[in-house]
């Protein structure tokens, strides 16, 4: 492609700085490719090519897409960290500068990006605002990435009507910007879909999720993958409310995009699959997502990275629990846990799955063993201040853990209650964990509430 002849002609001229820059651009086509560890490789050559003919600017750029690239997807943190290091002595280097200013607003939202993923989330919220200040006075083009980045936050944290707030400006202006050919705005109705699904607003999480796969497709086409990722988020969607068969289709259509754009080993095929399989077990068709599940995982574990093959287990070990068989889901549950504990030990990612190992603890008859975990998994949720819903389920499988050891009576209690207050309203899919919850507070309380 040209990108891949224009670095062909800099490395010819020997001009390395724009051999640096040439690099860059044609890792950006790697990451669009799903060409994760490939995209890696260059822009580590891109920064150090930069670095080494002193073109610090480029330099400090590379280290921070390093650094995104690592947050977004291939999820090394340390590795991101490191990154991140590299990023702020190149920018060091450049001493104060309009330019200097530039770079780090990239850096501030890379960091930002990099403790979000961690679980970091006040660090988070600290890194985007020193980026808005700075996109305000020196790279107004950034700004609504950067707006974006901070709605994120705000949702973690359950702030969902400020989160709604900057999601509807940022469409709004990139709308005006460039109607529905602006390049982000299917993005943009996608997070707004997001923050309606958490607060259980299931008609305008369906529109807007509808909308966004409307503007990828008239902006994109039927056979990008931008078109396939907006199916995929809107299948999600479908899928949280309970419209499962529709989400099947949906998820389908989007595995086949990614799988004709990017092949069928592309981590992207490996989420839609994994999404396909919670579809499934919605559906209580426990053996074929088992099959669909197996399959991510699979995949994951030839591209990585390590995170992302925990957080699979961990979901593959709860479909095998709910599926009445949580001894076989067992060693999968601990093993995502010996990885993500230590690597995000405040991420949601690390609360879910202490909360499936928790609930495997207590279906096999060891309440003892899955306290420890169940607390942790409640904290990690309280101090985070995200995923409420499924902070019920560390109170409910805890107060069973209580009850079942002959522990405090009235913490299982108020427990149980804090769990029906976290599931109060919320979507058709947790209608069965509303009834587990009810049928064992009458057998346990005689229906008693926490006042």
């Amino acid at each position: 492609d040209r990108c891949a002849a224009a670095l062909e002609q800099a490395r010819a001229i020997g001009f390395r700085p724009l051999e640096a820059e040439a690099t860059m651009v044609v890792a950006g086509n790697r990451v669009a490719a799903g060409e994760l560890v490939e995209a890696r490789r260059m822009l580590v050559s891109a920064a150090q090519i930069a670095s080494a003919s002193g073109h610090d600017s480029a330099a400090a750029r590379a280290w921070s897409l390093l650094v995104e690239l690592e947050a977004d997807h291939l999820a090394d943190y340390a590795r991101g960290q490191e990154y991140a290091d590299n990023a702020q002595a190149a920018i060091d280097r450049l001493g104060p500068s309009e330019e200097a200013d530039r770079r780090r607003l990239d850096l501030h939202f890379a960091r930002g990006l990099l403790a979000y993923r961690r679980g970091e989330q006040d660090v988070a919220a600290a890194e985007f605002d020193a980026a808005e200040a700075l996109a305000r006075r020196v790279e107004p083009d950034d700004l609504l990435a950067v707006l974006e980045g901070k709605a994120i936050v705000l949702e973690d944290r359950g702030e969902f009507e400020r989160a709604i707030q900057i999601h509807t400006e940022v469409a709004e202006r990139r709308r005006a910007e460039g109607g529905d050919a602006h390049p982000q705005l299917f993005i943009s109705y996608a997070n707004l879909a997001s923050v309606h699904v958490m607060l259980g607003h299931s008609e305008l999480a369906l529109a807007a999720a509808r909308r966004s796969t409307e503007v990828a497709l008239a902006s994109r086409g039927p056979d990008h993958v931008d078109y396939a990722t907006a199916l995929h988020n809107e299948g999600e969607v479908l899928r949280s409310v309970g419209r499962f068969e529709d989400a099947l289709l949906l998820l389908e259509r989007a595995r086949a995009v990614f799988a004709a754009s990017l092949g069928d080993d592309s981590p992207k095929v490996a989420s839609t699959l994994e999404h396909e399989a919670g579809v499934l077990q919605g559906l209580r068709r426990f053996d074929e997502a088992v099959g669909l599940m197996r399959r991510a995982l699979e995949i994951f574990d030839r591209r990585g990275p390590a995170q992302h093959v925990a957080t699979t287990r961990a979901n593959l070990a709860d479909l095998l629990r709910d599926a009445g068989r949580p001894a076989d889901g067992l060693a999968d549950a601990n093993a995502a846990v010996e990885v993500l504990l230590p690597a995000l030990p405040g991420a949601p990612e690390t609360a879910y799955a202490l909360m499936v190992q928790g609930e495997i603890l207590v279906d096999l008859g060891r309440a003892g063993d899955a306290i420890a975990p169940l607390e942790r998994a409640l904290a990690i949720c309280r101090d985070g201040g995200f995923l409420p819903l499924e902070t019920g389920v560390a109170q409910f499988v805890l107060a069973r853990a209580l009850l079942a050891t002959a522990g405090d009576r009235a913490r299982a209690l108020a427990l149980a209650s804090d769990a029906a207050r976290a599931w109060h309203g919320a979507p058709a899919p947790w209608n069965f964990r509303r009834e587990q919850l009810e049928q064992w507070r009458r057998a346990a309380f005689g229906g008693m509430s926490a006042p």
